[in-house]
């Protein structure tokens, strides 16, 4: 058994008061300052109200709980569409720049651009096919490979981008610019 006393050489004792049990002290008054000092008393209250107190404690958690779900819930749905716009435009940023090296890279690319745009046109006659002045004078070197049996005429346009171009007929046009190209593809996506 280790029994303690309370002495000059343990100026900082202090006694734990329990509820269920007494401090013996001398006068009431130490009891009083020692509940002022310790950070570790235990509170005297009735077990009742300390239930009860408890009891409503968790009764207003397990109320929160669904609605804490609930929000969190619908924030992660709202992230998770947020973050997928910013996904495909980011796709979108990428794909561009990759697009734009490859048109200053290979030269074939107007070409191509030009087949798949006159394909649109079907049997319309064409008026005219305006180029940026870069591509307008590599498809005046190769213009033989734009062989369609339709009447085309090129036509430098420093408003087009490299890459792109216009079609104009009678019957309406063809914007087969890149940068239409992807407004197109945002239009669809986003």
């Amino acid at each position: 058994m280790l029994l303690i006393k309370e002495t000059e050489s343990l100026p900082n004792f202090i006694p734990l008061i329990f509820p269920d049990m007494s401090y013996k002290s001398n006068t009431k008054e130490t009891t009083k300052e020692a509940s002022k000092d310790n950070p570790f008393l235990i509170s005297n209250l009735p077990v009742s109200e300390s239930k009860i107190t408890d009891t409503q404690k968790d009764k207003n958690i397990s109320e929160e709980v669904p609605n804490n779900l609930q929000n969190l819930t619908h924030l992660r749905e709202q992230i998770a569409g947020h973050m997928e716009e910013e996904l495909l435009r980011l796709a979108i940023e990428i794909a561009k720049k990759v697009v734009h090296r490859e048109i200053t890279t290979d030269r074939e690319v107007i070409l191509s651009l030009i087949h798949v745009a006159l394909a649109r046109l079907q049997n319309r006659t064409v008026a005219y096919i305006r180029l940026n002045p870069s591509d307008y004078q590599y498809i005046i070197t190769h213009s033989d490979r734009i062989n369609t049996g339709k009447t085309i005429e090129l036509v430098s346009d420093p408003s087009i981008t490299r890459g792109g171009c216009i079609i104009e007929t009678d019957f309406g046009n063809v914007d087969a610019r890149i940068e239409q190209q992807f407004l197109e593809i945002e239009r669809s996506l986003l």
